[in-house]
């Protein structure tokens, strides 16, 4: 691991302190943007932001990631990632 390194741990933790999904996934944000134009993650726009910002539930991501499970696979987004952020929002 290099320094500054996030481990997957601490990522889920940024999900739930409300820091930028695309940060906890290891994903880019435009990468979050392709979920939500294909429907697979709903959001609702916060028009005052800028750049665009969105409001993510964390119902409406578990959804997408129960739902879209084989979709994100298939974009590369590693399954670790993926369940060390679906466990942290299934176990409150």
């Amino acid at each position: 691991m290099h320094c500054g390194a996030v481990s997957l741990a601490q990522a889920a933790q940024r999900v739930r302190a409300g820091v930028s999904l695309a940060a906890a996934m290891h994903v880019r944000k435009s990468e979050i943007t392709v979920w939500i134009e294909q429907g697979w993650l709903e959001a609702v726009r916060e028009d005052a932001a800028r750049p665009t910002s969105y409001k993510i539930s964390p119902e409406a991501l578990q959804r997408c990631l129960r739902g879209h499970l084989p979709d994100l696979q298939k974009r590369n987004i590693r399954s670790a990632n993926i369940l060390a952020v679906f466990q942290l929002l299934t176990h409150d």
